[in-house]
């Protein structure tokens, strides 16, 4: 029996999928990211998003020619706010055609 999920997850493999680098600080795990070479032959980064308008995300964006998402949070009330929280940024992302996701210190 095929299972639905890998079909399509090997199906978005078989091209560059379009990837988000979801980062927080200063953007070590970011760059590294970036830079790595092996890495961007088979993901197709688009966008650096951030939960912290303080950190470097925006300049790392601007540096490496990425769309940038800035959507803030500082701390959770309850579970609702976080729910809501990752489906609005769920749409933003989806919307911004990204298909997956590198975690790079993301809400630290």
């Amino acid at each position: 029996m095929e299972s639905t999920i890998t079909y399509d997850t090997l199906e978005l493999f078989k091209s560059k999928p379009s990837i988000a680098v979801l980062m927080s600080g200063t953007g070590s795990n970011a760059r590294s990211i970036l830079e790595n070479t092996e890495l961007r032959e088979y993901y197709d980064v688009k966008l650096i998003a951030t939960d912290t308008p303080s950190s470097n995300a925006h300049s790392i964006a601007r540096e490496f020619d990425l769309d940038f998402l800035e959507q803030p949070v500082e701390r959770f009330v309850n579970q609702s706010e976080r729910d809501n929280y990752f489906k609005t940024l769920g749409h933003k992302l989806g919307n911004a055609g990204i298909q997956g996701l590198f975690y790079a210190g993301f809400m630290k």
